[in-house]
């Protein structure tokens, strides 16, 4: 669903996010809140003020711009809400759900790999450390989950999380309110949007070959492997038949 989501999001994360990427990166110096790791004249209290805004930026970009998600994502969202809906009632069951499919499987692994899924700049260990200090707390709004004593440090975003819940429930509900007539138009004709895939998913597998047979093990499916060795020997190497792919 990962590797779907991104295939399909691209040009959302690079118009949306990739701008306040941009921004951070540029400040990273000073999103440090860990006490143990702060440099020399900096404070918690502002550092967390500047990653407590970041935070900010990234929630805005997401909730103001719910006609730019791409249809496929959005009926993603409609069946998990009204899977969750039959199995376990109650509006928070629905936010964790969906929360972790858009913040966990989506929003957050971009944040984190922004150079591959947004297409910035390699970020600096320091800015790594500060995208990873925003996608903690993106997390816990997405679980609907406080801080608590495992990581101390972190409780001052705990107020950030309560006064954003609600906006995020909205943003979900939103995401999930489609009209099931519409005819959906990919920028890309049919054919040439199913190839497109299907070359994404040849250098995904490709790439990821050993985690794939890890899985097919786990779960007894350990027919399908020669099954897959056949298919990926007929299609040849990826890099030769396509060139270089994210």
């Amino acid at each position: 669903m990962t590797a779907f989501t991104r295939m399909k999001a691209t040009p959302y994360l690079q118009k949306h996010i990739a701008p306040v990427v941009r921004d951070v990166l540029q400040h990273a110096h000073c999103f440090e809140v860990d006490p143990t790791k702060l440099a020399q004249g900096q404070t918690m209290e502002s550092n967390f003020e500047s990653l407590l805004t970041a935070c900010r930026k990234f929630i805005e970009a997401v909730v103001a711009h719910v006609d730019d998600w791409p249809y496929p994502l959005r009926m993603i969202v409609r069946h998990l809400q009204q899977g969750v809906a039959v199995r376990f009632p109650g509006a928070k069951s629905k936010h964790i759900v969906v929360g972790g499919y858009i913040f966990l499987r989506f929003l957050c692994p971009a944040i984190i790999n922004s150079a591959s899924w947004c297409n910035v700049d390699p970020p600096t260990p320091t800015g790594n450390r500060a995208l990873l200090l925003i996608t903690k707390v993106l997390q816990g709004l997405a679980n609907g989950q406080e801080f608590g004593n495992k990581e101390a440090f972190m409780k001052p975003a705990n107020e950030f999380i309560n006064t954003h819940m609600s906006q995020t429930d909205k943003f979900f509900n939103d995401l999930g309110q489609i009209d099931l007539n519409q005819i959906y138009d990919p920028p890309l004709s049919t054919q040439e949007e199913t190839m497109s895939d299907l070359q994404e998913i040849h250098c995904l597998i490709n790439k990821n070959l050993s985690k794939v047979v890890k899985s097919l093990s786990l779960y007894r499916r350990k027919d399908e492997i020669s099954k897959l060795a056949v298919v990926l020997l007929e299609l040849g190497d990826p890099n030769t038949l396509y060139g270089s792919k994210p």
